[in-house]
C-alpha cells in the first residue's frame, strides 16, 4: 500500500490519518468538507504539515470530491483520486 484517499468532516480523521501516513511513508489525499476547509484552516495546515494533499469537497477541481465511492476506488487501485480516475 503506497497511498490512501479519504474524506473528513471537521478534520479530526484526516489529521490523524495524515500523521499515520507520514509515519509510514504513505501519500494521503484528504477530501475535506468545504465549510470546514474554509473555517478551520489550522486543521488543514496540520494535515499539510504531514504532507497530505487536502482538497475541499465538493471541489471545483474536475472529477474530485464527488463521493466516498470515488475515494474508495482510488485507494483500492493504488492511485490518487485527484488523478482523474473517477
Amino acid at each position: 500500500l503506497k497511498s490512501l484517499t479519504t474524506e473528513t468532516g471537521a478534520g479530526q480523521w484526516g489529521t490523524a490519518l495524515a500523521e499515520a501516513c507520514s509515519y509510514f511513508g504513505m501519500d494521503l489525499t484528504v477530501f475535506m468538507v468545504k465549510g470546514s476547509y474554509e473555517q478551520k484552516p489550522f486543521r488543514k495546515a496540520i494535515m499539510q504539515t504531514f504532507d497530505a494533499e487536502v482538497i475541499p469537497s465538493p471541489s471545483s477541481r474536475p472529477q474530485s470530491g464527488f463521493s466516498r465511492t470515488c475515494a474508495i476506488q482510488a485507494s483500492n487501485s493504488g492511485r490518487r483520486a485527484s488523478d482523474g480516475m473517477c
